[in-house]
């Protein structure tokens, strides 16, 4: 029986490598060129899972949230936080993360580096209806809850975390009316049952 070693293969499919993924670009460069490259396990991991994954060109800066940016200032030694990168390219994505091929500087080269998916800021979605509150006329919404109940329709996932006392009751029920759903599961404390009930 014959055992596959990752690094043997890898190097097999970066000698053939004709993609667009800029990493594994790099590397087949260094390994074509320099005289002692060889792959690391990590490296030779990423080639064989991404090497078929097709990057998306991306163009655009992303928005990093505060805790993240003032992570990268003590990392870097800068005097600000980073607010914002430029992502040239989106080359892979695992589960926690995405790989991307930009840079944190405009004066700095494009690199491939590792963004955590939770240090991305998404842009707000809009509702793309309008939705007619006339109908619920009986007990109309509150100023504030359109848009509590526009967000709520115009996301897969939301977290309405609206203060106490601010309805968050009936922008879920506009919304979960106006969304079709045939049921909703809502978790509650035991005594806010009643209420939810009526």
């Amino acid at each position: 029986m014959e055992t596959k070693i990752p690094e043997i293969e890898a190097r097999n499919i970066l000698m053939q490598y004709e993609g667009a993924n800029n990493q594994i670009l790099d590397w087949k460069n260094k390994f074509l060129n320099t005289k002692n490259f060889k792959l690391a396990r990590t490296q030779a991991d990423y080639i064989l899972k991404h090497h078929k994954t097709v990057p998306k060109v991306a163009r655009k800066y992303i928005t990093l949230v505060i805790s993240f940016g003032e992570k990268l200032m003590e990392e870097k030694l800068l005097t600000k936080p980073v607010e914002k990168i430029w992502c040239e390219k989106l080359l892979c994505e695992s589960y926690k993360a995405f790989h991307i091929w930009g840079k944190f500087f405009d004066t700095e080269q494009n690199h491939a580096f590792w963004l955590p998916k939770g240090a991305v800021i998404q842009p707000e979605k809009k509702l793309n209806r309008i939705i007619d509150y006339s109908k619920y006329s009986k007990r109309p919404p509150k100023p504030w809850q359109p848009k509590a109940i526009e967000c709520l329709l115009a996301n897969d996932r939301f977290i309405l975390s609206d203060e106490m006392g601010l309805c968050k009751t009936g922008s879920s029920i506009i919304a979960s009316l106006e969304s079709g759903a045939k049921k909703i599961l809502i978790v509650c404390p035991a005594s806010l049952k009643l209420n939810w009930k009526r």
